[in-house]
């Protein structure tokens, strides 16, 4: 589903994705909400929803580590909407007490 959603996305606005989110949220495919929003550079909700959501706690790492190389190596998208690196280091310390409450030694990592 996820696979589909991502061969689709350079075709559809950001208006649309925002209808796919409301949709999304009222679903239990959790992953394909994290990506729904991720997609519309809401990751502030992507970590909310591993926060709370069980079954997908333990990917928060995972997933974090492939945000920030992909924030790394991202173009400016030309719309002035373009995630800075510093900007999600900040929303890591925004969130700390959640991440080392979830895992403290990879928190450690994170913040290295």
């Amino acid at each position: 589903m996820i696979k589909q959603v991502q061969n689709q996305r350079n075709q559809v606005d950001d208006e649309v994705m925002k209808e796919f989110c409301k949709d999304a949220d009222l679903c239990p495919m959790y992953m394909v909400r994290v990506y729904l929003h991720q997609s519309l550079h809401n990751y502030q909700k992507c970590l909310e929803m591993f926060f709370k959501i069980k079954i997908i706690k333990q990917n928060v790492f995972a997933w974090l580590q492939d945000i920030q190389m992909n924030i790394k190596t991202q173009p400016d998208r030309g719309d002035g909407q373009v995630t800075t690196y510093a900007e999600m280091q900040e929303l890591v310390l925004k969130n700390i007490g959640s991440f080392i409450e979830m895992d403290a030694d990879s928190t450690v990592k994170l913040c290295d």
